[in-house]
C-alpha cells in the first residue's frame, strides 16, 4: 500500500492511502484512507482494476511470524559461470539472507 494508489480491501471496498501518522520514532501508527462504497465486494461499477488485494488480521487475533528477507541467490547474474574445479555452489551470494 502506497499514498494515493488504490487497492482492493479484501471482503470490502477499493481504498485509497491519502496520509499517514507516525511516532517520534518513525513508525506509521494510522493510515488514513478513503473508500469507494460503490465498490463493495470487489467490483467497480466503471470497470476500475486494482493491482493487489490487502486482507488483514487483528492484532487480537494475530500470531507471532519469522520473517527472512533473501537478497539474491547467487552473486553472478549466470550462476553457471564458474572457474575450473569449481560447480555453481562456488556463486552462491554470502550475503543472500539480510534477516
Amino acid at each position: 500500500m502506497s499514498q494515493g494508489k488504490e487497492v482492493r480491501l479484501r471482503n470490502a471496498y477499493f481504498i485509497t492511502a491519502r496520509s499517514v501518522v507516525k511516532d517520534e520514532a518513525g513508525n506509521i501508527v494510522e493510515v488514513h484512507c478513503t473508500y469507494d462504497p460503490a465498490s463493495r465486494g470487489g467490483n467497480s461499477p466503471d470497470g476500475r482494476k486494482v493491482k493487489s488485494t490487502m486482507h488483514w488480521v487483528s492484532a487480537a487475533h494475530a500470531i507471532g511470524a519469522e520473517i527472512r528477507l533473501y537478497d539474491k541467490l547467487f552473486a553472478k547474474p549466470d550462476p553457471n559461470d564458474v572457474e575450473d574445479g569449481q560447480d555453481v555452489l562456488s556463486n552462491l551470494n554470502p550475503t543472500r539472507l539480510r534477516s
